[in-house]
């Protein structure tokens, strides 16, 4: 029994290894507050979703330049060769909706209406789909019920304009089909069993959200009169609901794997979206704000990296070969 203990406590440390002393994670958190700062000021919101796009780009090349080459990486299976058309896919389907609803947008030039008649039956179809990931521990499912927001996050366009509507849901189903073909030709197996097996919180805290948000979505619907004053608040003060939701899920990562530096940054954040309310221009300061949260925790991942790259020299690879 302590023996098992023993290699579950290495397997755990060997995990957080992986994914937390290296600083890569801090450094994408900060470039992705820099970037929604920058779309706040410009009135870009719509392309912060673009962010999704080129984050595994980021982390995968300061993994492979730096990481890797020092602790190695354990693969117990190997992707199959399917895995990069459909990341690439995904991708080029973010892309598409989001210049497609910018060009909808600019186009009508039509005051946004708040209206949530598609979204509702939507929404719940997203939740279910993110409760079956959570319970299969299947992360095809996250994508998927992500590039369904994809859609609604022009809410106004989804819910009045049938064309757009039309568009995106046709190119959604056609994307989901050529997808799962795919998967059939090279079957997508599991990858880093240390991973499952320590991640399980993640795929628990979705099973969580979706099951609370489904719940606030039906009263939401039926005008439950505190539903509707919390979504009036949210709407309201949409910055401090989306910011505090953030803050919240840096904190159980923080907690999780015992990191103080991401229980800080759930604080800052946290304490930053209250700091607009508290001057007298609000959209002024917000973006300055996360401009300077995203530059320190920048400079902080940038230094958690120099001390990895101290601590771990690069390994020498002996060529037994001969």
């Amino acid at each position: 029994m302590k023996q098992n203990d023993a290699i579950e406590t290495v397997k755990q440390n060997t995990y957080v290894r992986y994914n937390m002393e290296d600083g890569v994670w801090d450094i994408l958190l900060g470039f992705g507050m820099v970037f929604l700062a920058l779309c706040l000021q410009y009135n870009m919101l719509s392309f912060f979703g673009l962010f999704a796009v080129f984050a595994p780009m980021i982390t995968r090349i300061l993994k492979r330049k730096y990481v890797y080459p020092r602790i190695g990486v354990v693969l117990f299976r190997k992707y199959p060769k399917a895995h990069r058309p459909r990341i690439i896919m995904g991708s080029i389907f973010v892309i598409i909706i989001s210049f497609i609803g910018v060009a909808f947008t600019l186009y009508t030039k039509a005051s946004p209406i708040i209206t949530f008649a598609y979204s509702y039956p939507w929404g719940f179809i997203i939740l279910a789909i993110l409760i079956a990931g959570g319970i299969m521990q299947d992360n095809k499912f996250y994508l998927y019920a992500f590039m369904m927001c994809i859609p609604i996050y022009f809410t106004h366009l989804f819910n009045t304009n049938t064309y757009y509507r039309s568009i995106t849901v046709i190119l959604l189903v056609v994307l989901l089909i050529c997808m799962e073909k795919i998967v059939k030709k090279g079957t997508v197996k599991k990858t880093i069993q240390i991973k499952q097996r320590y991640a399980r919180f993640e795929h628990d805290l979705v099973i969580v959200l979706s099951v609370i948000g489904g719940i606030a979505l039906y009263f939401n619907m039926k005008n439950v009169s505190l539903a509707n004053q919390l979504r009036d608040f949210g709407l309201t003060h949409l910055s401090i609901v989306i910011g505090n939701f953030v803050a919240f899920l840096l904190l159980v990562i923080g907690m999780a794997f015992t990191s103080f530096r991401y229980i800080l940054y759930g604080f800052l954040l946290s304490a930053i979206v209250f700091i607009p309310y508290l001057i007298a221009d609000e959209k002024a300061n917000l973006w300055h704000f996360l401009l300077s949260l995203g530059v320190f925790i920048i400079s902080i991942g940038i230094t958690v990296l120099m001390r990895f790259i101290k601590k771990y020299p690069v390994l020498e690879v002996t060529n037994e070969t001969k």
